[in-house]
């Protein structure tokens, strides 16, 4: 289970597709969605608005196994 809040720069949404996306890491929805805006007629690719969201590795790359599985969970 995670708790707490994520640390600044954990997740970010991105637009991308037709010539009239304005790509970008931007902090929230209504933000993002207005660059994004809708597809022009004949573009041929429709713009897409994606999540990109960095989490943190939950293994040191050592062990293999642990005594308790709860710990070492993100």
């Amino acid at each position: 289970m995670v708790t707490g809040t994520q640390p600044t720069g954990a997740y970010y949404l991105n637009c991308q597709g037709a010539p009239n996306a304005v790509p970008g890491h931007y902090k929230g929805l209504t933000v993002a969605a207005p660059m994004c805006g809708p597809t022009p007629a004949g573009a041929g690719e429709p713009n897409r608005l994606g999540a990109i969201i960095n989490a943190p590795e939950c293994w040191h790359g050592r062990e293999l196994d642990t005594s308790n599985h709860r710990d070492h969970m993100a």
